[in-house]
């Protein structure tokens, strides 16, 4: 009876270890399947990062092969004015043809621009001899005008009122040829360039007040020469 028992209790025994062996074989099995999964998770998760990290690569590639200095300007403002042009505007020759038409009050004509160039920059009073600091001046002109094809270009001598109007139409006509001279000493076509005088015919400010006495900042801003790049906004 007694060894009945013992062989009963031998076999439970048995058939626990059975049991447990089983089911640590299982566990195992099973993370092993996890720890597969996940390795293969972050194989995959790896291969896209190296992607995108080359991606990127490539990205930043492209980006440095776009030429940045290439920003082409449709319209500029010019006080209330609007120049259609294509400028780089990283380039300094065009920047300096910017600050030009601000500087002389550039305003639109219905095919170019016209540039105000006040008598004290250019001549002194009451003569029609270009000022030796008068050159700088010229060779911004210069700048303006070869930014465009070969257009024409119309210079006009303005004065104001004071003295005889045989004597104002005659020294418009000379600083309006002086400018013209200096243009093609420095390089203008002088056969795209015109020349004329309006002596005081068309003056922009008052020469008088309106109680009749003189107006000298009036006179000053009638005395000058315009110059009109025709083709500048096209």
């Amino acid at each position: 009876m007694h060894s009945i028992y013992k062989k009963i209790n031998l076999s439970f025994v048995l058939i626990v270890c059975v049991i447990f062996f089983s089911a640590c074989t299982n566990a195992g099995e099973n993370n092993h399947e996890s720890t597969n999964e996940q390795d293969t998770a972050n194989d995959e998760n790896d291969a896209a990062t190296v992607d995108n990290i080359e991606n990127d690569e490539n990205d930043s590639g492209q980006e440095e092969n776009i030429p940045k200095s290439e920003f082409n300007i449709t319209q500029m403002s010019i006080g209330s004015i609007f120049f259609k042009s294509s400028m780089d505007i990283d380039s300094s020759i065009e920047k300096e043809v910017m600050e030009t038409l601000t500087e002389f009050n550039a305003v639109g004509t219905e095919d170019g621009a016209k540039l105000t160039l006040p008598e004290d920059i250019l001549f002194d009073f009451d003569s029609s001899e270009l000022r030796s600091e008068a050159d700088e001046v010229i060779g911004q002109l210069v700048q303006v005008i070869e930014t465009t094809d070969d257009d024409e270009v119309t210079i006009v001598g303005h004065t104001d009122s004071k003295g005889e109007d045989s004597y104002n139409q005659e020294l418009s006509e000379d600083r309006a040829n002086a400018v013209l001279d200096a243009l093609a000493d420095k390089g203008v076509e002088e056969g795209r360039m015109t020349a004329e005088g309006k002596g005081a015919s068309e003056p922009i400010a008052q020469n008088t007040n309106n109680d009749g006495s003189d107006n000298p900042e009036g006179r000053q801003k009638n005395r000058r020469v315009e110059v009109t790049v025709h083709g500048f906004n096209q």
